[in-house]
């Protein structure tokens, strides 16, 4: 388990040198004087399979006088350094994203970032996942629907959506702060086909050509587990929840220990207000993910 989607902060003290050369799209404000530029991938990307971060440089001015240079940087991280997120990244894999995530921002668009820059980037959202693959034709929406009997409306604003392709997801929203979702990975792969504006993953354009693999195992699923969060507030609070000190620096959260213990305290708030009843006798893999966690509640079923 680790992290997926991930968005830095890189402030400067003043305008950096290479915005006047970046491959980037510029708008001016004259009247407030705010300067962004903003790179995107584009239709050929996604064509060619083409992988690229999401970057938005500002400048603007604070407070009526004092003038800010940032540079936003969005991606998954997974799908940069593997091509793919069903490959989780490991602690081991942090050099490798810095060099790999430096090297496509000076590729693509000309934006020249140093490794120290990267590691010492602020999160302002971040997105832990974990991919729970089965092989014994257990489906994704049976999770689902045992995750929907827990009475977590105290804790969560719950909404669950749909698709009509037959997948589901499920969402226990906490404010738009936080996200924890629950959703049929491979269903999401396949609705990304027909229109990525209704799949909870976006860029899945880069991993397609697994599907067909994926899809000869008619006894595989995928249930993917993520807690969404935000803002840098909010990250603050869960992390103090779990008994983190961090600066909220990249360096700090690539952190495998980290992202466990934020997966699974959200598990535990979900799991654990499921109903014991009869199906958790049985011998289905997720009835006894349930079953296990129930009946050993100081054992993570994340690990």
């Amino acid at each position: 388990m680790m992290i997926d989607t991930i968005k830095l902060i890189i402030p400067y003290s003043e305008h950096p040198d290479w915005l006047h050369t970046a491959h980037l799209q510029r708008h001016f404000d004259s009247i407030s004087g705010r300067i962004k530029a903003i790179g995107n991938p584009c239709h050929a990307d996604k064509v060619q399979g083409i992988y690229k971060p999401k970057v938005t440089y500002a400048e603007q001015v604070r407070n009526g006088y004092r003038r800010t240079y940032q540079l936003a940087i969005e991606l998954s991280l997974p799908k940069l350094v593997y091509g793919n997120n069903f490959t989780e990244l490991t602690d081991t894999d942090f050099t490798r994203a810095v060099q790999e995530l430096a090297g496509s921002l000076r590729l693509h668009y000309g934006v020249i970032v140093t490794s120290q820059q990267i590691e010492h980037a602020g999160v302002a959202k971040i997105d832990y996942s974990k991919n729970i693959p089965f092989t014994n034709h257990t489906s994704v929406s049976s999770i689902i629907k045992n995750m929907a009997k827990a009475g977590i409306a105290k804790t969560y604003d719950v909404q669950k959506t749909d698709f009509k392709n037959g997948g589901m997801a499920y969402h226990a929203k906490h404010t738009n702060t936080l996200d924890v979702v629950m959703y049929d990975k491979i269903a999401d792969l396949r609705q990304s086909i027909v229109s990525e504006k209704r799949t909870e993953e976006k860029d899945s354009y880069v991993q397609r050509d697994l599907l067909e693999a994926i899809s000869a195992d008619s006894a595989l699923s995928f249930a993917r587990f993520e807690v969404r969060i935000n803002r840098t507030r909010k990250l603050r609070e869960e992390l103090i929840a779990t008994g983190i000190a961090s600066n909220l620096t990249f360096r700090e959260l690539f952190s495998t220990d980290v992202s466990r213990k934020v997966l699974t305290r959200h598990w535990s708030d979900i799991f654990d207000l499921i109903p014991k009843s009869s199906t958790a006798t049985n011998d289905t893999l997720e009835q006894r993910l349930i079953a296990t966690k129930q009946a050993n509640p100081n054992v993570s079923s994340l690990a």
